[in-house]
């Protein structure tokens, strides 16, 4: 900031920089000794650390005993759990972009997101703002306020959270899971982030309003029903009274049949029709446009951009919409193996920023011409993707022979499993059975009573008011196209809640999953809308898995031993268009003599990292505002030039650029979301929330230099 404000005074940058080497370079001698100096990993960490305190981030590494109320994320790979804090040291701070007090990493983050308010000695309150903002699972609204408690659950944008309280007698310091908690995000922010109280009341007045409709149906079959038999009485003492041939009587018998079984049939029918509009769950058009749009430009920017940098070409990112449930997900393909995986939106998001993150450290390095490598395997996009479970497929079941209290028979038991998202095509076998069973009370526990055996009976209509039980036994799966290391079945049947079997692992990966599983479902007194169940439903059983991660042919994700991630990402960046002689300037370096006390010499090392760091920095700002050229003299040839740019980027020719339109324009190039909004602060000089021809005019450098175009 001091740089930039002595170079807008009009200060020569040369002697700046000048002034800046030689402070260094008399630090150096005055501390000269064996010591070299911090290593080239330090002094990355430190550029880390310090880019992220410039966004109110604090990396928990670095922050040995806090004193004050903070946020910690939480995450559910070991690895990346509980790595960054917000720390709360003032009275309000706001999250969100450009002048908040903490901008967060990712997408998701609005200009006046949210913000805390920390009273002393009193636990901190959150105020919700423009942003999704969610605690313990239930979403605020823009100015609502909410108290919180130590180890209380925070999603702000796509970041889950928990909050802890040195000091505070109600944080007893025990750990938040955060595989519950990502969950309780999940299912808050694909539910509009309802009260989790109020979803469960609501599904419960749903299932309600439900068994009300079908009683109600039932109940009108029922007087149809009397009423035909009345119109046959009738008809029947009529042709009696006339003493008409016995074929009369006969075509009223037959009529009334037919009658019967049509209604019958419409009456199933309507129900087959509503349990299936109830398994597959509804998605609001609207809604599910809207996630794909916000998908759409990250998924291109992982094809376009992202992969071909770190050498994953062989990965590709599309949003689509899961069949059953409907949902939208985004698929990766691996085109290397075939294989295939869907995500959740939110796992999706999780992975995406933190690739970006890798990329921005990447194209630093290569910009700079220093050496990166990828900071854990982990992050390799494949790990980072395919090593998750996921909805692989789902087989259909039908339980009409149940209403004849016969169980499953052999080729009825082999169920098709098709994939769980468009093309839907099959992907194996999945191996089930049903046995009607007698069952007997033992110890609190329904169990099989093996001494006796359930009665068939022709008409299923026999079966209303007694008891039923059935048992169900999950074998295995077969032929799957790809091997996976762990997997379990989940499934529903009638009014139960939802059932799983065991998740069962598989250390060498494995095509045929199996399971020892089995479960008796007993309804004391079968009523008609439990029949209906059992004449039309069909069981939906979805199979959960996670592949197993293969290796490929592709080199190490760094710049040392890949050559093809160094081209690439100079062919992303477009360096063959860029001199970046003149931004190579010397690297300072502070050395620091051997110190006999050791925590002196700890607090001198970290003195002289974050030194040599920010001297660092401060090169490389006054190289790019070197490169960026007179912020107050546009010459008549880039003005030129600017104005067709922006008349290219003005799509609804208004004489202004909204956020939107260089979104878009940009967006093909392959800039995150992020790095676009960070472009716009920058031309955005009225802050007005547009840029206007001049503005953009005026700026055309920075514009350039972000774009990486000659200059």
């Amino acid at each position: 900031a001091l740089v930039a404000q002595l170079r807008a005074s009009g200060a020569d940058t040369t002697a700046m920089d000048a002034a800046i080497g030689a402070k260094a370079a008399a630090m150096g001698a005055a501390m000269a000794g064996e010591d070299s100096g911090p290593s080239e990993s330090d002094l990355k960490a430190e550029q880390q650390r310090q880019e992220y305190l410039k966004r109110g981030i604090h990396m928990t590494e670095y922050v040995e005993d806090p004193q004050e109320p903070y946020f910690i994320n939480l995450d559910p790979d070991p690895y990346r759990n509980e790595r960054i804090m917000y720390i709360f040291d003032k009275g309000e701070t706001t999250f969100g972009t450009g002048s908040a007090d903490i901008y967060p990493m990712g997408i998701g983050i609005k200009d006046g997101h949210c913000k805390v308010v920390k009273t002393e000695g009193a636990n901190l309150k959150i105020v919700g703002g423009k942003g999704d903002t969610f605690v313990n699972g239930k979403k605020l609204k823009e100015g609502q306020e909410v108290s919180l408690v130590p180890k209380d659950r925070i999603a702000i944008g796509h970041e889950v959270l928990t909050y802890r309280h040195p000091g505070n007698p109600q944080d007893d310091g025990g750990p938040v899971n955060p595989e519950e908690a990502f969950t309780e995000y999940t299912t808050a922010a694909y539910s509009g982030g309802a009260d989790p109280q109020a979803a469960a009341k609501a599904k419960e007045e749903a299932d309600a309003a439900h068994k009300a409709e079908m009683e109600q149906m039932e109940s009108e079959r029922q007087m149809q029903m009397e009423a035909m038999q009345a119109e046959f009485d009738k008809k029947m003492q009529d042709v009696m009274a006339q003493n008409n041939a016995q074929d009369d009587i006969a075509k009223l018998k037959k009529q009334l049949e037919d009658q019967q079984r049509a209604a019958e049939e419409a009456a199933a029918a309507k129900f087959a029709h509503d349990l299936m509009l109830k398994q597959a769950g509804t998605l609001d058009l609207n809604q599910a446009e809207k996630e794909l749009r916000e998908l759409l430009p990250l998924t291109q920017d992982l094809n376009n951009r992202v992969f071909k940098m770190m050498d994953r070409s062989f990965l590709s990112a599309e949003a689509t919409v899961q069949t059953k449930p409907m949902e939208v997900k985004v698929k990766i393909t691996r085109s290397d193996t075939n294989e295939s995986i869907t995500l959740q939106k939110h796992s999706f998001l999780t992975a995406h920023t933190l690739l970006m993150q890798q990329c921005t450290a990447l194209a630093n390095a290569v910009g700079s011409g220093k050496d990166w490598a990828l900071e854990h395997e982990t992050n390799d996009p494949v790990n980072l993707f395919f090593d998750n479970s996921f909805d692989l497929g789902v087989a259909t079941n039908f339980t009409m022979s149940l209403a004849y209290n016969l169980g499953t028979e052999d080729d009825d038991g082999i169920l098709v499993i098709n994939r769980a998202i468009p093309p839907c095509d099959e992907i194996g076998k999945l191996e089930v059975s049903w046995e009607p069973i007698v069952t007997k009370m033992v110890d609190g526990e329904m169990v099989r009573d093996t001494s006796g055996e359930p009665d068939n009976n022709d008409d299923p209509m026999d079966l209303i008011g007694k008891e039923w039980a059935a048992e169900l036994k999950i074998r295995k799966v077969n032929q799957l196209p790809f091997q996976v290391s762990q997997a379990r079945v989940k499934y529903e049947f009638y009014n139960f809640d939802e059932m799983t079997t065991d998740t069962v692992e598989f250390d060498e990966g494995t095509n045929n999953p199996e399971w020892d599983y089995s479960h008796i479902f007993h309804v004391p007194v079968v009523t008609n809308a439990f029949l209906q169940y059992l004449q039309n439903a069909a069981v939906q059983f979805t199979v959960v898995a996670s592949p197993v991660v293969r290796g490929h042919g592709f080199g190490p994700i760094n710049t040392a031993e890949n050559p093809v991630v160094v081209e690439q990402t100079k062919a992303m960046m477009k360096l063959d268009k860029v001199d970046y002689s003149a931004q190579i300037q010397q690297t300072y370096q502070v050395s620091l003599p051997p110190i006999a006390d050791k925590a002196v010499e700890k607090a001198w090392k970290d003195h002289v990292l974050t030194l040599t760091s920010q001297l660092q920095a401060a090169q490389a700002q006054l190289a790019a505002m070197q490169h960026a050229g007179p912020s107050n003299a546009v010459a008549a040839a880039d003005a030129k030039e600017a104005e067709s740019y922006f008349n290219a980027l003005d799509s609804n020719r208004d004489g202004s650029l909204c956020p939107s339109e260089l979104h878009f324009g940009l967006a093909d190039c392959g800039f995150s979301e992020d790095e676009i909004s960070s472009l716009i602060l920058k031309l955005d000089v009225d802050g007005d929330g547009n840029i206007s021809k001049r503005e953009f005019i005026q700026n055309f450098g920075v514009y350039k230099n972000f774009t990486k175009m000659s200059i």
